[in-house]
């Protein structure tokens, strides 16, 4: 097993200044123009550098203590307002059409129609089947057909924001307790989507 570093490793053994600013911690060395900057949870430093003067070294740790700050409130604001989106309570009706897309040399769509309201931010869906229009070769627009089924297997979803999580070939099969959900499907907009197939 190959041995792993912590970063008590690349901590200087000897310094004369340790800043601390939330998860940042700087140490400069014995020096006074050498610096190194570890954040978060990381063993290895952000950054190390040495500076021509200590005057210089200490503009640079308070630049970066800045904005660094600056970062912090913004990214706290971020995750505050993505929680209330995530929390909204869904807009969903029975009968109503999502749609996702999928696919690496090809586009590939899925259309999942809501069959129940499960609770405020969860919905029960099926998917459905689309028509095809040919464009070219290969490749063409699909529309979703409502009620048109393609499996019995309902399988349950957390919205958020608009979205949910679902995994394309989970519904020819049971697969509410498990299956890869990495693909996100929100409200089909009741338009033509463009599909390719090349295999």
């Amino acid at each position: 097993m190959a041995f792993k570093l912590t970063r008590e490793f690349f901590i200087p053994k000897t310094y004369s200044e340790k800043i601390v600013q939330s998860d940042t911690i700087i140490y400069v060395e014995t020096d006074k123009v050498t610096v190194k900057v570890f954040g978060g949870k990381r063993a290895k430093p952000d950054s190390y550098i040495k500076y021509r003067t200590p005057e210089q070294a200490q503009l640079a740790i308070k630049d970066l203590l800045e904005r660094r700050a600056v970062n912090e409130v913004e990214n706290a604001k971020y995750k505050a307002e993505r929680k209330a989106k995530n929390a909204a309570p869904h807009s969903f009706k029975v009968g109503d059409i999502l749609h996702g897309s999928y696919g690496y040399d090809q586009t590939n769509n899925v259309f999942l129609q809501v069959v129940e309201v499960v609770s405020p931010r969860k919905i029960a869906v099926k998917r459905i089947g689309s028509s095809y229009r040919q464009t070219g070769h290969d490749c063409g627009y699909v529309t979703s057909i409502k009620d048109a089924f393609v499996s019995d297997v309902v399988t349950v979803h957390l919205v958020q924001d608009g979205h949910i999580k679902y995994d394309p070939c989970g519904y020819y099969k049971d697969s509410s307790g498990g299956g890869t959900r990495n693909y996100s499907a929100s409200a089909w907009d009741g338009g033509e989507t463009y599909e390719s197939s090349y295999y």
